[in-house]
């Protein structure tokens, strides 16, 4: 597996996904960007090269192995691109975060995501909402309480398939989180024109 990033911090040993997994380049301590509760939002368009996956998440800081919980905001495999639909994978994961459980789940939304759209996440302190295109697709009732890191990437499976890979970004933004009340439904975002 190879990957291409942009994030907006970095910590030794950050992201332990696997067993094993050790740093072979020891990296200076950087925490440009780490919002604590906020809107996460990207106008993108994925490929649909099944070697390949495009993906906006955030994890946290891990100043303390516990900050360790990720919010995908949007997850696209290539191999789950189709001409009416894509499944868009979002929601969290725990980690080394014993408050969070794992919520995460390929929706499926009638958009061909080769064309740009927009995923967003509203993070607040009891909630994670996320959309594509200004509509809810999926709500998580928990929430990371404290500051994480944005994480940009683009994955390739393999030495094989097309190259190069892309995954076109527009922009991507980070604004303060859109609170609702216990009784609110939720809302979406305004749309972009």
């Amino acid at each position: 597996m190879r990957v291409s990033a942009f994030q907006t911090g970095t910590l030794d040993g950050q992201h332990r996904f696997a067993e094993g997994v050790e740093v072979r380049e020891p990296q200076q301590p950087r925490a440009l960007h780490l919002p604590q509760y906020a809107q996460i939002e990207i106008r993108a368009r994925a490929t649909d090269d099944p070697d390949a996956m495009c993906a906006l998440w955030l994890i946290g800081y891990e100043d303390v192995p516990e900050h360790s919980a990720e919010i995908c905001v949007c997850e696209i495999f290539g191999r789950d691109v189709h001409d009416d639909h894509a499944l868009v994978g979002v929601g969290v994961h725990p980690f080394g975060d014993t408050q969070i459980t794992d919520d995460f789940e390929q929706v499926e939304v009638p958009i061909d995501a080769r064309e740009f759209h927009v995923y967003a996440a509203n993070w607040t302190e009891t909630c994670v909402e996320f959309f594509v295109d200004g509509t809810v697709v999926k709500t998580v009732e928990q929430s990371p309480g404290y500051p994480m890191q944005l994480m940009l990437t683009l994955y390739a499976f393999g030495r094989g398939g097309r190259h190069p890979k892309v995954f076109e970004i527009d922009y991507v933004k980070s604004m303060p989180a859109i609170r609702r009340r216990a009784s609110q439904t939720p809302k979406s975002p305004s749309p972009i024109r």
